[in-house]
């Protein structure tokens, strides 16, 4: 849809889908992690590594986990700095 702004369910989707062994680029697979950055990104121009990091930790997840995927994230291309506050 042109001009549509995905909601947060439909970005984080793409966040959740890469693997269910783990962050993609932890199992050598890099470019795959890339190529759902690039997707997460259509569908949420400017989404940063902050914002994936605060829906987590609004959902309570371990910080280890929040750093496990936000190192992904980063690996796969997603800008935007550090853990939320």
């Amino acid at each position: 849809m042109v001009g549509h702004r995905a909601d947060m369910g439909e970005v984080l989707s793409v966040l959740d889908q890469p693997s269910p062994h783990g962050p993609l680029p932890f199992l050598d697979r890099t470019n795959e992690a890339r190529a759902h950055v690039a997707t997460l990104l259509r569908l949420r121009p400017g989404f940063t590594v902050r914002e994936a990091d605060a829906y987590y930790r609004m959902w309570c997840f371990a910080p280890s986990y929040r750093e496990k995927m936000c190192d992904a994230l980063r690996i796969g291309g997603l800008p935007g700095g550090g853990l939320a506050p």
